[in-house]
């Protein structure tokens, strides 16, 4: 498992344990470590969620007033 530390190097686990890995996180990183790339991944999530959402509902609402028909 890799990842980023605060000087922007990579940071190699040697342990193949997701707990043994997210414990060296911790510890050299604190809590912040652990939760970094949270934020850009929501932000992402959340504006492919609101386009995909907006294409059902406007497919929804043209397939039944009739604007489009399936052949």
């Amino acid at each position: 498992m890799q990842t980023q530390n605060e000087n922007n190097s990579q940071l190699i686990l040697k342990s193949n344990s997701i707990l043994k890995s997210l414990a060296t996180v911790y510890q050299r990183q604190g809590v912040v470590g652990l939760f970094s790339g949270v934020g850009p991944r929501f932000v992402w999530t959340s504006i492919q969620s609101s386009v995909m959402l907006l294409l059902y509902q406007v497919s929804l609402r043209a397939l039944s007033t009739g604007e489009i028909e399936l052949e």
